[in-house]
């Protein structure tokens, strides 16, 4: 009998010894993670932040190994439960971190630090988006990480595979091993259709993009725009190992055949702008505001200002292109457009659980597979493996247990559907303000989303060790936190949306009225009868001062008139130098002094 329990604590202090070793390396990527992301912080945002306390998870790990030593087959279960809740804490405190950070801004980053990130970066950032809750932007940054993670620069701004597809879809098998992605199992098969389905969509974009000659077809064959979509709408498909090699393959085929045919139309322009060497990246990112940060991309550029009058012809045109493919509403050929539909559509349709019809079986399940099964759900929603929500746990055998196992679970896919059709049906529309009613809904809807979460990491803090029913709630876990974080993303997409176009409206108006003014002082002033530059204005005038000069020569002469009219006719006008004494008389004017004559 002590021999079976020796042999028993004697395996369980291997398996434990091997988990310690996974947590080191864990330990590791997201320290490099913390270490890129505050970098970005610092460069981008301008802030200073901390680091995480990881003093707590070195105790636990120092403990773990104690164990280990001793053999202690009580003491490694405790510990190992509380250095992955240690482990689990940090991860969401860099999740949240990350979640200020754009896709955009973490490329500028790599791509302008002082010495480029190493491998060993890379690999860690991929390591961590993998674990992330599915959203857009993780998505997006998990596929510029494992991108550059596989692939070398070349030259003329262009990038190469560092592996054959087989070699890469292989070796990134073996890292989601390493990585231990037990929450995503069930999408790591590469055998199901819904693979294949997507292998070869990806590939008729790849054999697209080699045929395009001109990059004029290639804007008008809009396959940024459509590859883009087609990323977004894999969901949880798009972190298959063959998927994604097949991803970074059509990344970089794309983002060459961009650079080679933008050189060849750009001709002989030297100097590039630093945002053109970014362009390639641009055109391929998932994320929701990726046009956003491409049209900012293309008004830098745009500003970029050259001397001759033949290079800004040609970057005029350019520019004429990049726009169109920038303009968000701009629509592929109609071929283009069905095709791409129906691939998604098909690939979303594989992705399906095939035992729906098993779950719904179930009363309680019955509600939520209708719900699920609606017309018009996101990509993220059909992508969920209903059977890790509704199906009961293998390891509990008792139905009371199962029952408190499955609510949790049940009422987590309840809130994640109605968070979905919010986003689907409600959120689409733009409208000046959010209406009351709705308000209400989504602070209560965000409230039990919350407890919710609490609630599963309550239950996960208690499972004990590494299990099956762990890995169910952890999938549970960051699939409702994702749909809380869409949701809000879509909340903040709408507020800024509608504060940007009041922005516009306001811009526009000023240009209008600027434009106005500017109109109105160039223009010609239409001279009239009383211009002072029409003919007939100067000889009226010229005749005023003619009548003026009379007017007042005539009061001269009336005044004169009147003074020798005044004079009384019987006195007689006498020339003072006429008369005797005239010397006198004119030195007593010139001293006006008073002269008595009798």
């Amino acid at each position: 009998m002590s021999t079976e329990v020796e042999t028993i604590e004697q395996r369980a202090a291997r398996e434990a010894a091997q988990r310690l070793r996974w947590a080191v390396d864990e330990v590791k990527a997201m320290q490099t993670t913390e270490r890129v992301l505050i970098g970005v912080e610092h460069s981008v945002l301008g802030c200073t932040p901390e680091p995480y306390n990881v003093a707590s998870i070195n105790r636990t790990m120092r403990a773990l190994n104690q164990a280990i030593h001793d053999s202690d087959a009580m003491l490694i279960g405790e510990a190992q439960s509380s250095l992955m809740d240690e482990l689990y804490a940090w991860r969401m405190d860099i999740f949240k971190r990350d979640e200020s950070i754009m896709a955009h801004s973490l490329r500028r980053f790599c791509e302008r630090t002082d010495g480029a990130l190493d491998r060993q970066a890379f690999a860690a950032l991929a390591r961590f988006y993998r674990r992330c809750p599915h959203v857009g932007l993780v998505q997006c940054k998990y596929d510029l990480a494992i991108t550059r993670l596989f692939t070398v620069a070349a030259e003329h701004n262009r990038r190469a595979l560092r592996l054959n597809r087989a070699d890469l879809a292989a070796r990134l098998a073996e890292l989601c091993a390493k990585w231990d992605e037990s929450t995503r199992a069930e999408m790591d098969l590469p055998s199901t259709q819904a693979v294949a389905r997507a292998v070869e969509e990806l590939d008729n974009f790849i054999a697209e993009a080699e045929g395009v000659s001109h990059f004029e077809d290639l804007i008008a064959r809009d396959i940024f725009n459509r590859l883009r979509a087609f990323k977004s709408g894999l969901g949880e498909l798009f972190f298959n190992p063959v998927v994604t090699a097949a991803v970074i393959e059509c990344n970089i085929v794309a983002g060459n055949k961009f650079s080679a045919l933008l050189e060849e139309e750009s001709g002989q322009i030297s100097g590039e702008p630093e945002v053109g060497i970014e362009l390639p990246e641009i055109f391929s990112d998932t994320s929701p505001n990726a046009l956003g940060h491409l049209a900012h991309a293309l008004d830098e550029l745009q500003a970029d200002d050259r001397g001759d009058e033949v290079t800004r012809k040609r970057l005029e045109r350019i520019m004429r292109l990049l726009n169109i493919a920038c303009a968000a509403d701009g629509e592929p050929t109609e071929a283009a457009a069905e095709s791409d539909a129906a691939a998604a559509e098909e690939v979303v349709r594989l992705t399906t659980p095939e035992s729906l019809q098993e779950l719904s079986e179930t009363a309680e399940n019955r509600e939520l597979v209708e719900s699920y099964l609606k017309p018009g759900r996101s990509p993220e929603a059909c992508a969920l493996d209903l059977n890790v929500f509704l199906e009961p746990l293998a390891e509990e055998e008792d139905a009371t247990a199962q029952a408190t196992q499955a609510d949790p679970r049940r009422r987590a896919l309840d809130l994640i559907l109605r968070a979905d059709d919010l986003l689907c049906f409600e959120l689409t529309a733009q409208g000046d303000a959010l209406p009351s009613q709705l308000e209400t809904r989504l602070a209560g809807l965000f409230g039990e989303m919350q407890a919710a979460e609490g609630n599963l990491r309550e239950i996960m803090s208690a499972a004990p060790g590494h299990t099956a029913r762990k890995d169910a709630m952890l999938y549970v876990s960051n699939h409702l936190l994702g749909a809380r974080l869409r949701l809000q993303s879509a909340i903040v997409r709408r507020s800024a949306s509608e504060l940007a176009r009041r922005e516009a409206a306001r811009a526009a108006a000023a240009a209008a009225a600027a434009r106005l003014a500017t109109v109105s002082s160039a223009a010609p002033v239409e001279e009239s009868a009383f211009g002072f530059s029409h003919p007939r204005t100067r000889k009226l005038l010229v005749a005023a001062v003619i009548i003026i000069a009379l007017a007042g020569l005539a009061a001269t002469l009336m005044r004169r008139t009147n003074v020798e009219q005044r004079l009384d006719p019987d006195v007689h006008a006498l020339n003072p130098t006429e008369l005797p004494g005239s010397e006198m008389l004119a030195s007593a004017r010139q001293r006006r002094d008073t002269l008595v004559c009798i």
